[in-house]
C-alpha cells in the first residue's frame, strides 16, 4: 500500500563542486523531496554530498531547461545536521597515528 505523499515527490537535483582532487567522485546529485507549495520543496531525504542541506529542509527550486528541478536555497532549516565519514583503508591508520602525535 502507498500513500498519496508517495505519488507527490519529485527529485530535486543538485550540482555538486569537486575539490582540486576531483572529490566528490559525483558532479551531481538528486534527492526526494515534497512540494509545499511553488517552488519549494521538502527534502525527505539524507543528501550524500550536497553541502548546506539536510533531511526535512525546506528549499527553493528553480527549472532548468532540462525539465529537472535543481536546488537554489534553503528556505526553512530542519535543525537536522548531516555528518559524513570516509573510510581511508587500514594502511593509512599508521600514517594517521604517526602525523597525530607530532601536533
Amino acid at each position: 500500500m502507498t500513500n498519496d505523499s508517495e505519488h507527490s515527490m519529485e527529485k530535486i537535483w543538485f550540482n555538486i563542486e569537486q575539490d582540486e582532487d576531483g572529490y566528490p567522485p559525483v558532479q551531481i546529485e538528486s534527492v526526494w523531496a515534497t512540494p509545499v507549495g511553488g517552488n519549494l520543496f521538502r527534502l525527505e531525504n539524507v543528501p550524500f554530498f550536497a553541502k548546506g542541506v539536510s533531511f526535512k529542509d525546506e528549499v527553493s527550486t528553480s527549472e532548468g531547461p532540462d525539465g529537472k528541478r535543481w536546488y537554489e536555497d534553503v528556505v526553512e532549516p530542519s535543525g537536522h545536521s548531516n555528518c559524513v565519514s570516509s573510510y581511508l583503508g587500514m594502511a593509512t591508520i599508521p600514517n594517521l597515528l604517526r602525523s597525530g602525535s607530532n601536533s
